[in-house]
Order: structure tokens, then C-alpha cells, then sequence
């Protein structure tokens, strides 16, 4: 119900509805339309998955088809697995490992810096929180991507800790169990036009749990049908499918394509039911009610019994809010809404309407290093082919070797045990035979001479696979040895120029997850006002900007009472300095600096009623204290010292050299006062 308290208080989102009480009706038909989504994305993504999992399987070393393995196995030949596509990963997500991205929050408008600074120390503390695991799971959604080219990261509210409030959680998905709308054709999921209709994610959930949680729906749940297929519907459906052999539970582990697999097998579904989840959006007639000292915050409106709250509320309270319910063109307004439909199987659990307060985006965001008009491909996709030539000519020249090295016999005749014996031990070392055994004539065929040509293609797949991937494999034994670090260090740089693409579309989801997150916390109230101040202590978000304010308003104060801030004694000549003023001046300074932080955690403090007001965006940029970040500056600082030495200048002061260095305990060498040469 629409109250003056859901709409007026601290500028938050109201919730309008809440998990729906579904009729057996609406649940039958909202239960057709969940699975013909399922129907739809399955077979639009069953291509995708299929180039997905041969991806995946070369880069664990999974590179021979299982028929030609087994034939191969059969007459003895080699298969091997020289794997060149995993250093070629390693290389691509180890530089995303030691080049941390970082949420930066500003504002777009109507907003304020600090707000901005707000937001960018809950979203760090989102990330950051030991429950969320934030950087590594990012780093999965990261090696997904440069792997099957789809990598998923995704944000929940959990009531496990707070079943009240509930905790915001960063949620890492297997690529394998995310079906996406496949008319999808922007890389944005939440693009109004070429976006998504809707997403599905999957996920084991324990059996016990479920009908725990769900005692009335028990029998159900282990009656649910799996299978995508609608031969039939109604109450006769299971009845249908078992005649005519379409299992009740046609359920796989997940979809990668069963038919590369080694042994695929369903090992989950004995003790876990597949719980589903479909994110879809739908279009309503509607209205935003507006507050007036916010004109960019909206609240999306839907339903007759809702919009005919909302305009008396408006009407009660003209000076605080308004409605707009057509847009400039005059026509009348159709908002999104974002839904949520838990199933396992064909049953609904769940249908929630609106379950973030009015945000409409998906909670999900993905990572595809190569995306063009909705196709997606990632690093490896590329190297299949080189990497079956490495491994095809290694085998081959390993096989010939070994033929060659037992090229066969030549006899007069044999028969019986002696053509037997030969069969099986004419290949072993130091074997002695008799002539008489095999017609009086026994030699050894000539060996043929090794074809050049397998060295060759070998070399030529390998090198193949460095210049599709663009990523040279450094060695540093080979460099010369008088380059400078700097030198070193832009040659490790241009080694990964190939790889610009792939990390611009990186920054760019997580940007969007970036938006996603600091739109999670304005329109949910995960953060209690207490919180957020705890985390402005912890992430020490008083700036200079801020202090200086403080210091302003601390003067004007002092001058409103006739009192003038002092100023600093004259140190420019030693022996006129009184020490008493000096150390009467430095104990003033220290109480104004205390009270001007004070001050300061004040200002931050009243920010947090307008968080919710405004429009905040976010930027990506490496994290200054990440390990590459760090390795470049030490460089570049120990370069400048260098040419400043060699220029006849005053080197890098001690303490700045000892300071870009991560040595262990570098302030006790920097209080260690080093003795000059020739000093005992």
C-alpha cells in the first residue's frame, strides 16, 4: 500500500509487491511461459554451449576426440597432449590477477562527491567483505571468459546473516548453468533495444533443504518434471511423457555437451533438486511518482489499486511529490518490471514481482572477451586448430620413431611358435634367434631415414598459436642483459598488446557490475545508517576536499566570536624563536586539526539521508597498490634516480628509494642511519 512513510522516508524504494500467493491457474500458466523460456534458450544456446565445452576441454588438456583416442589406443599409437593453449590462459588471467580492477564511484548529477565516496567505499566493502570473496570470484568470471567466452558474476541478497535486512552477495556462476535470451545482440544484457528478455540460472540445490524449506510442496518437488520438451500439459502431462518414453527426470548435471565428455554421468540430481531461477522483464502500463527535491528519482508505479494510491498521495502532498504518467510526446507511459521465478522442474516455488524495490536491471552481468552482434567467442576458441597440429605431429613423429626403430624382420619361412615368437618379442633389446628357425635366412629390415618434415609442422603449430593469441610467452633468460628495467617493463606491456580487446570488454562489465552494485544498495536498505558509518571509519573516506571545509567552517565560527587563528611563528631566524610560542602554536594547530576531523566525519555523516539522491555512475581503473602498479613505479623510480646520478644531480632521496621498494620492514631500514664510507 502506497503511505506517505513508504514514499517520503530517507528517499528509499518502497516495495508495491512482494512474493505473489499464486492461484493453481496462474501457476499452470506462468509454469508454460517459464519453460517455453527455458525451451527458446536452450536450443539458441545449444551451439554456444557445444563450442563452449570444446574450449574448456583444450584448455585442461582434454584435446583428442574420444573415438580417435580409443582407435588409437587400439593399435598402440601414441595420442599425446602437448598443451600450449593453458600457458597461453595462465599468461592472459595471470595479468588480470596482478592488475586488480577498482570501482570508482562519481557523480553524473544532481549528486554530490561525497556521496560518491560513499558509494565507492560500500561497493569496495561489497567486493571486499571476507563472506564475498569478491576479487577472486571476479577472477573466475575473468578466466570463464577468456576461456569458454562467457564468464558471470552476480549480486543477491542473502537473509542467512540478516533475515531482516538481508546482506548483499557477490555470486559467481558456472557458465554451463546460465541460459541467456538468445535474441540478444548487445553486450549490455539490460540494452532497452537488442537487450535481454529474460535470463535462467541453475543451481544443485540439497534435496533435505528444499522439502525442509518447502514441507507442503514435498511431493511435488519430487514428482518435477526436468525435461524441456511440451509434447504435453496438464494434469496428465507425467502420465503422457512416461508412455511415450520422455523421462520424468531428463535431467543432465548441466549443459555441457554430453557427447565430448569422457563418462557423462548425472551425479547430482540422487541428493539435490535443480533449482531455477528466471530474471525476465515485462512491459506495464504504469506511472513514476517523482519527488520534488529529487527530480531524477523515480519510482516506477504499476497496477490499477497502486497508481490510484500513488496519485492521492500526490495529490495530499504537492509540494513533495508529483506524477508523470505520460511522456513528452503525450503518450501514456509503459514501465519495465523485473521479475523473479523460482521452479525445479515445471513447479513454481516461487514468483516474486519487483525483488529489488524498483531496480529493473538483471542481477547478473557477463564477460565475453570477443562479442560481435551477439556472438561471443573467447581466446581459446582460435588455438583449437594449431594445438591439434602440435599435437597431431608430435604424436605422428614419436609413432614413426618408434616404428622406425623396429622397422620388422626378414626370413626364409616361419611358421607356428616361431612366427608367434618373433610377432611378440622381435622389438625387445639384445634377442637372440636361429636361423634354423625361420628357413635358414634372418635379417633385420634397413632403416628408413626420418622424415624432415614433422619438426617443421610442429613448429609451425606452436608459432601459429602465438600469433592468433597475440600473447608472446616471455623468457627472461633470453633478454639482454643491459636493458633497463624500464625497458623490461614496456617489453612485458607490448606482450600483451594483443590482449587490449579482451580487457577493454573486462573494464566494461565491470563497470556495469560497478552500476549494478551502487544500484543494489540504493534501492534496497541492505546497509543500515549504522553500517554505512562503520564503513566510512574503516575506509577512511574523509578526504582533503572535506577537511577543508571543516577548517573553513571552524574559522567562521572562531571570527563570529571575535577570535582570529594565529599565525605561524617565524622560523626563519633560530635563535628569535620563542619556543614557548612555537610549542603554544603546534598544540592550537593539533586541537583545530582534531576538531576539523570531527567536523569533517559530520559532513560525511549528514550525506548518507541523500544517497539515495541523484545519479551516480561508475569508472574502472587498476588498483594502485596492485602488483604491477607497484613493480612500475618502483621501476620508474629507481630510473629517475639513475639519470638524475648520471646528469650530475642530486639523486632520489634514501627514504623515497627504500619507500617504492616492497622489501620487509622497510621503515626500520629507513630509521637506520647509514654510515658514510671510511666512517668507523
Amino acid at each position: 500500500m502506497v503511505t506517505n512513510q513508504n514514499i517520503l522516508m530517507q528517499n528509499r524504494r518502497c516495495v508495491f509487491e512482494m512474493i505473489i500467493k499464486l492461484t493453481d491457474k496462474k501457476r499452470e500458466e506462468l509454469g508454460a511461459k517459464m519453460m517455453d523460456f527455458r525451451v527458446t534458450a536452450e536450443e539458441g544456446n545449444r551451439n554456444t554451449f557445444e563450442r563452449m565445452t570444446k574450449c574448456e576441454r583444450f584448455k585442461v588438456g582434454k584435446q583428442w576426440d574420444k573415438d580417435v583416442l580409443e582407435k588409437n589406443k587400439y593399435r598402440r599409437k601414441h595420442s599425446l597432449v602437448i598443451n600450449k593453449v593453458l600457458p597461453v590462459v595462465l599468461q592472459i588471467v595471470g595479468t588480470e590477477v596482478q592488475n586488480p580492477r577498482n570501482i570508482k564511484v562519481h557523480n553524473v548529477k544532481a549528486g554530490t562527491q561525497t556521496v560518491a565516496n560513499i558509494l565507492t567505499g560500500l561497493a569496495r566493502h561489497v567486493m571486499d567483505s571476507e563472506d564475498n570473496n569478491g576479487q577472486y570470484k571476479k577472477t573466475q568470471m575473468f578466466d570463464d571468459g577468456i576461456t569458454t567466452a562467457r564468464g558471470w558474476l552476480g549480486l543477491d541478497i542473502d537473509y542467512k546473516h540478516d533475515p531482516v535486512k538481508g546482506n548483499l552477495i557477490v555470486k559467481d556462476y558456472d557458465p554451463f548453468m546460465v541460459l541467456v535470451d538468445p535474441a540478444c545482440t548487445k553486450y549490455d544484457l539490460n540494452s532497452e533495444e537488442g537487450g535481454a528478455k529474460y535470463l535462467i540460472t541453475d543451481e544443485w540445490v540439497d534435496k533435505e533443504k528444499l522439502e525442509t524449506q518447502y514441507p507442503q510442496h514435498k511431493s511435488r518437488l519430487m514428482g518435477a518434471d526436468y525435461s524441456s520438451r511440451r509434447e504435453s500439459s496438464g494434469p496428465f502431462s507425467r502420465l503422457v511423457n512416461y508412455l511415450f518414453n520422455n523421462p520424468v527426470s531428463s535431467v543432465t548435471d548441466d549443459y555441457r555437451d554430453q557427447s565430448q565428455l569422457d563418462n557423462p554421468v548425472n551425479s547430482k540430481s540422487d541428493y539435490n533438486y535443480r533449482e531455477s531461477i528466471t530474471w525476465w522483464k515485462e512491459w506495464k502500463k504504469g506511472l513514476y511518482l517523482q519527488r520534488q527535491d529529487d527530480p531524477l528519482n523515480f519510482l516506477a508505479i504499476t497496477g490499477d489499486k497502486e497508481m490510484s494510491e500513488a496519485k492521492q498521495l500526490a495529490e495530499e502532498n504537492p509540494d513533495r511529490v508529483r506524477i508523470v504518467s505520460k511522456d513528452r510526446r503525450g503518450k501514456p507511459l509503459v514501465v519495465p518490471v523485473l521479475n523473479k521465478t523460482v521452479m525445479v522442474g515445471d513447479f513454481i516455488l516461487e514468483h516474486d514481482v519487483d525483488p529489488f524495490n524498483g531496480l529493473t536491471n538483471f542481477p547478473l552481468v557477463r564477460f565475453s572477451p570477443y562479442f560481435s552482434h551477439g556472438y561471443e567467442f573467447g581466446i581459446v576458441e582460435n588455438l583449437i586448430d594449431p594445438q591439434q597440429q602440435v599435437n597431431w605431429s608430435w604424436s605422428m613423429e614419436l609413432n614413426l620413431t618408434k616404428l622406425l626403430a623396429n622397422t620388422g624382420w626378414i626370413v626364409g619361412s616361419a611358421i607356428g611358435k616361431a612366427l608367434n615368437f618373433l610377432k611378440v618379442h622381435g622389438g625387445e633389446d639384445g634377442i637372440i634367434l636361429s636361423e634354423k628357425d625361420y628357413g635358414g635366412k634372418i635379417e633385420k629390415m634397413k632403416l628408413n631415414e626420418f622424415p624432415a618434415g614433422f619438426d617443421v609442422m610442429t613448429e609451425k603449430g606452436s608459432r601459429h598459436i602465438a600469433q592468433i593469441s597475440n600473447v608472446r610467452m616471455e623468457e627472461p633468460q633470453f633478454d639482454d642483459k643491459n636493458m633497463s628495467g624500464k625497458a623490461i617493463a614496456l617489453k612485458q606491456q607490448s606482450s600483451m598488446t594483443g590482449s587490449a580487446k579482451p580487457f577493454a570488454n573486462y573494464d566494461y562489465t565491470m563497470r556495469l557490475f560497478g552500476n549494478l552494485t551502487i544500484d543494489m544498495i540504493r534501492h534496497t536498505d541492505v546497509y543500515s545508517e549504522d553500517e554505512i558509518k562503520a564503513i566510512i571509519d574503516e575506509e577512511d573516506l574523509i578526504d582533503a576536499r572535506l577537511l577543508d571545509e571543516a577548517r573553513q567552517i571552524i574559522t567562521s565560527m572562531l571570527g563570529q566570536v571575535g577570535y582570529e587563528i594565529p599565525t605561524p611563528p617565524d622560523m626563519t631566524v633560530p635563535e628569535m624563536v620563542d619556543a614557548a610560542e612555537v610549542e603554544a602554536y603546534q598544540k592550537l594547530t593539533s586541537q583545530l586539526e582534531s576538531e576539523a576531523s570531527r567536523i569533517a566525519q559530520e559532513l560525511i555523516f549528514a550525506e548518507i539521508q541523500n544517497i539515495g539522491k541523484g545519479r551516480y555512475g561508475t569508472t574502472v581503473d587498476q588498483m594502485a597498490m596492485g602488483p604491477t602498479m607497484r613493480i612500475q613505479q618502483s621501476i620508474e623510480t629507481f630510473e629517475l634516480n639513475k639519470a638524475l646520478i648520471e646528469s650530475n644531480q642530486p639523486g632520489v632521496a634514501r627514504r623515497l628509494l627504500i619507500e617504492a621498494t616492497d622489501v620487509p620492514n622497510k621503515e626500520e631500514i629507513i630509521a637506520e642511519v647509514p654510515q658514510m664510507a671510511g666512517v668507523a
